[in-house]
Formats: C-alpha cells, structure tokens, sequence
C-alpha cells in the first residue's frame, strides 16, 4: 500500500494533463492520503494447498515452520511430512534410510522428491533402485516443501506409492529474515570435530534476483576410526520476470566423501575389532573398541553432483503453465564390507559399488480452467521425459579400496545402461456442486531398457545384455466433499507403480553362473484412502485419513551381490492423525500420529522356508509381518516465540 500511496500524485498529474492540455507540476496537485494497511503475518504449518487440495494427507509446509528447528543431516529436513522418518547409515555421505507408511523405503524406492524441478531419485542406482540422496540440499535455503501420501496424484509416477515431496528454493532471501535482502554468513561447531559454515546471499541483478550460496561441512564422528567427512555445497539461482512468465535458471554443485562406520557383529563388542587401526579409550564402555569400533577401515565413499535447469511458471485466470528443463552428471564410489571375512580371511570382503551417471529431461504441464453449465471446471494435460545414461554401472571386489582379483571372489559385475521414459497424464476436476467436486485423471508411463553386460571375463554377458520395455496405466479418482463448517472430508483411489533395476530385466545368468529369471520392469500399486481436514475449531487444524496400499511383488535388485530377488506382494493399513495448534500468538503445538500394519499377501512367507528363520508366532500361513515395517512414529513439537527475536 505504500508503493500505491506514492504514486497516485503522479497518476493525478498525468490525468490533469490529459484533460487541460496543461502540464501541471507536483505542487499544483493536492495531496491525497489513503489509508495504511497494518502488517499482517500469518504463522505455522499450511497442510491446505489452496484450490488444488486433493486428499487429507497432502499439504505444504512453508520455511516459516522449519526455520528454528535444529537439523542435524539436510534429511531430516523430508520429516516435515507427517510420518515420515529419516535414518542414517555407513557415514554422513550416503543417502538416508526412510520410513513412511509401513515401507522400508530403503534409500527411496517409493517415495519420490523433487527439487526445483528435479526429480532426485536415481533408477538402476549402484547401491539401491530409487536411491535418493539429499545431501546437495541446503536447509536454510528451502522455501517451501509440498507433500502428499498415497497413489493419488496424476503429475507423480515413477517411486511415488508411498507419496511425494517437491521441494522449492528461495528465490531471494527475503523469505528468511523478512525484513531485508542482505545476506549472511553462518558458522557451527560441535562435539567430536563438527564444523559448519553458510555463506548466502541475494541480490537485484538486472530485471532479476540473483541468489548464491556456498556451504561446508565436515565431521570427525565418536567412531574408533574417525569419519573424517567433508561436504562442500554450491548454489546459484537467477530468477526473473518476463512477460507473464517467472523464469528460474539454477546451476548446483555438490562433492562429499566419508569413512563409514557400518554395522559390527554383536559376538565382537568385547574384543578389538579392528587390529589395523588405533584404540581410542574411552570412547565405549563395551571392550576397548566397542561399538564404535569398524571391521574396515577403508570402508566408506566419495560421490558428486552436479546440475542445471530452467523453471518457468505462468498463470491467468484462464490458464496455468509450468515447464522444467534440467539435466545433471551424477557419480558414486561406495566401499562396504558386509560379510566381513567369510569370503577372504586375509584381506575381507569389501566390494566397491560404483557409476556415473548422465541424467536429462523435461516436464511440461498446461490447465484450462473455465465453467461449464455453470460449474468450474479445470482440464490438465502434463508430459514427462526423463533419459539415464549410466556408464560402469555395478559391483567389484576391493581392498582398500584397491581391485582385488581372486579366484575365491565372484568376478566384477559392470553394465552400461540407456534408460529412457515417457510420461503422459490427464486430468479433469469439476465443481458439481458448492460442497462436492471431483478429480479423474489417468497416466500412463512407458520405459525403454537398453543393457550391455561388460563383465569381465564373464562368459554370459551376450544372455545378460539386451533390450526391452513395458508400459504401465494408472488411474486415479477423487471426491472432495465441503467445505463444512472449514470442514472437508476427502474419498481417494489410484493405481501408481516403481520401476525395477534395468539390469534385472534382462538377467539371465547370477555372476556366479547360477541361471537366474528375468523380473518384470515395473511393480504395480494401487491404494485407497478416506479422510477428513478441519479447522473447525479456532487455531487449530487437524486431518485424520484410513488409507490401504497393495503392492503387486516388492522386486529388488541386490546391487551388493548383483542379484534380483522377490519379496512377494504385500497389503499395508493404516489410520494418520495430525494436528497444529496455535493457542496463542507465541505459542505453536503440533502432534501426528500413524498407525501402519504391513503383511505379506502370499499364503507362505518367503522367510518361512526350511530353515524356518524369523517364523512369527502364528505360523507362516497367517500373514507374515513386513520386516523393517515401522508400525508407530508419534511426533510432537512446540515453539516459544519470546520477544526480541528469540
């Protein structure tokens, strides 16, 4: 309203001179004060998305929640979404372990995550299908993060049965400290050598924002054989206005490596574990290695990123438009040791799984939105393309990280992979009535598989090499019914999938020699959810959703033997209640709970075989649990705002 007030003496002139031919000053123009608005700001979680709301477990989440809350590992920043639990394992460089709704996703495999128009899930991954790795992420720099749970989004395919996230950056740093565009230089320091420096800022630039950012972290860890970990971040983000589009040009960076601690056998804890390496006293109460000791002390890894894209957003009342244009190299060198020295009793088991990767793509979508007899209307027509190029793609024997070739090993298992889909999807929404609308879309996906075995010395590559490809339809449909007294109540189903490691495909032979099935290149899904979102009551806003998801067969590549193997279909329930109360202005509370039950489908488990391992107590025919399947997270939270800025 102040820019507006300034202008109208102006405006006032030019009308003057338009209708007297006179050109008047500034001083013959009276002086006319409007009213000031008084600042509002508007605090907390937003689980509402306005207008394109789907389900009750799909929201947003802006950096105003975020921005106090101590994160130690750039993933936990993906726990904002109700339920969801980030882990970690073998060493701060790796990509996170994550929980949500009954699946181990393992690093990803079916929850998919968008950053500024990039999909960060990487197919026919070195160490896992799915592998999603969030460490080129800078917290602070996170404006907002949309969510949502489920198989019921038409514009989400490829890892998304269990959800989504897209995370969005900041354009410039007015979002952080509100009150002005300088930038700043943070620094952090901890127990066990844990050192951290931020350096951002933003700028006009042109007809344009210019963002940058550079971020180091490095950290020694309590372990017997230091971490030794260093992580370096580079951003920069040019944003502009032209004609009625936004456009986004981004350029990242990011380079880490890190000693792995990995996990010890439990009959080792009162000994020393690792005769190689030094004995820190004191750092367990358990023997004098303990269970900080290591079983390797070359285990570990180094991997980079490095990106590029285009984002550009337009919308008129008649219309919305978005384009995404990116493409990125992508390498990984991981050194585990998960047998120890069954294999080698001198030099142990460590294997090297590695690639490098090329990744480009494109994702366009347009919306008409008009009336129909009287009720709104809104059609969507979005198209995805996404190719891998994966070169020295597999798993060797190492030691030291050092190639080892010995007879008692299998020999290495390398591939060069040409992955490339194409992702077609519609969808209509109608307002029936002022209380009922509905939402239909169908998408369908389609992967083209093309594999060279480059084993050596492997006599099968011709039968492990080869082409194919598979298609996949999903269809989704939704009833919203309300608002009622700021109340909805949301009725979901849909059909979604993940893809599976090009490299079982076309598998014909185990490294071994061993003959070994193909496996299908995608894994079905579908689910069904009912819930309700209300804000009924003054400050508070709540959802509460039923939901089941089945999966048609949990195929998996097993990049640490490079072998596929089945887990078997499986059905998941589950009921979610989430809440963020604001009783006072300085006072925030939020409490979600998710309640998941996973089983396998099949009338006999396949851990019930004839060693009988992990047999429940009701017997192989009655539903063996999921392992790994998280059946409670309960997360609460509170945030005093006291004056000054603390």
């Amino acid at each position: 309203m102040q820019g507006e007030h300034t202008r109208w003496p102006y405006l006032l002139m030019w009308l003057h001179t338009l209708m007297t031919g006179y050109t008047a000053r500034a001083e013959d123009v009276p002086t006319v004060e409007l009213p000031i608005l008084q600042e509002v700001e508007v605090h907390g979680k937003i689980h509402d998305l306005p207008d394109s709301i789907t389900s009750a477990s799909q929201g947003q989440v802006t950096h105003d929640d975020f921005r106090y809350r101590p994160i130690a590992r750039p993933g936990e920043l993906i726990e904002v979404v109700p339920g969801m639990i980030s882990t970690q394992h073998s060493g701060t460089g790796k990509a996170n372990q994550y929980f949500l709704r009954g699946f181990n996703l393992d690093h990803g495999t079916d929850f998919t995550t968008w950053i500024d128009g990039i999909p960060m899930n990487l197919r026919s991954n070195a160490h896992g299908q799915g592998y999603m790795d969030l460490n080129s992420l800078i917290p602070e720099l996170v404006d907002t993060v949309e969510f949502g749970k489920g198989p019921y989004y038409a514009d989400q395919g490829d890892f998304s049965s269990a959800g989504y996230a897209r995370i969005q950056t900041f354009r410039h740093l007015d979002g952080f400290n509100h009150n002005s565009t300088r930038g700043y230089v943070k620094l952090e320091g901890g127990q066990f050598d844990y050192y951290r420096g931020l350096l951002t800022d933003s700028l006009l630039l042109g007809s344009g924002d210019l963002l940058y950012a550079f971020e180091y972290t490095g950290f020694m860890g309590p372990w017997v054989v230091p971490e030794n970990s260093s992580k370096y971040n580079g951003m920069l983000k040019y944003t502009f206005d032209w004609d009625d589009w936004q456009v986004s040009l981004n350029a990242k960076s990011y380079y880490s490596h890190w000693i792995a601690s990995n996990q010890i056998p439990m009959l080792q804890l009162g000994q020393s574990l690792t005769p190689t390496c030094c004995n820190r006293a004191g750092m367990s109460g358990v023997g004098p290695d303990g269970r900080f000791g290591s079983m390797n002390p070359s285990d570990g890894g180094v991997t980079s990123r490095y990106s590029g894209s285009l984002n550009a957003r337009s919308s008129d009342p008649h219309s919305t438009s978005s384009l995404d244009l990116y493409a990125l190299y992508y390498d990984l060198d991981l050194f585990s040791d998960f047998s120890y020295f069954s294999a080698n009793p001198y030099q142990g088991d460590q294997i090297h799984q590695q690639e490098h990767r090329i990744q480009t793509g494109a994702n366009a979508e347009h919306a008409w939105h008009h009336v129909l007899h009287g009720m709104p209307m809104e059609e969507k027509l979005g198209v995805q393309f996404r190719y891998d190029g994966i070169r020295n793609l597999g798993v060797s024997n190492t030691y030291a990280r050092k190639p080892v070739i010995d007879p008692s090993y299998l020999p290495a298992s390398l591939y060069n992979i040409d992955e490339t889909s194409l992702w077609l999807y519609a969808e209509n929404e109608i307002r029936w009535l002022d209380w009922l609308r509905s939402i239909t879309a169908a998408r369908s996906d389609t992967f083209w598989f093309d594999v060279s075995s480059i084993q050596p010395g492997f006599a099968y590559n011709d039968a492990n090499s080869g082409s194919t490809a598979a298609s996949v339809l999903s269809p989704k449909f939704n009833l919203i019914f309300g608002p009622w007294k700021q109340s909805e109540w949301f009725i979901n189903s849909g059909y979604s999938y993940h893809s599976n490691d090009a490299r079982g495909t076309v598998l014909h032979y185990n490294p071994d020699g061993s003959e070994a099935q193909p496996v299908s290149p995608v894994a079905w899904s579908r689910g069904a959810e009912t819930g309700l979102r209300t804000q009924f009551l003054p400050g508070l806003n709540s959802t509460f959703a039923v939901w089941f998801l089945q999966m048609s067969d949990e195929l998996v590549f097993v990049g640490d033997a490079g072998t596929t193997e089945s887990t078997g279909a499986t059905s998941r329930v589950g009921i979610e209640l989430t809440n963020f109360y604001r009783p006072l202005p300085w006072l925030s509370l939020d409490a979600d709970i998710a309640l998941t039950q996973s089983r396998y489908r099949e009338a006999t488990d396949p851990g019930c075989g004839s060693l009988a391992i992990n047999v429940p107590a009701r017997g192989c025919l009655a539903g063996y649990s999921v392992p790994n399947a998280v059946g409670m997270v309960l997360t609460t939270g509170a945030r005093i705002e006291l004056p000054q800025g603390f």
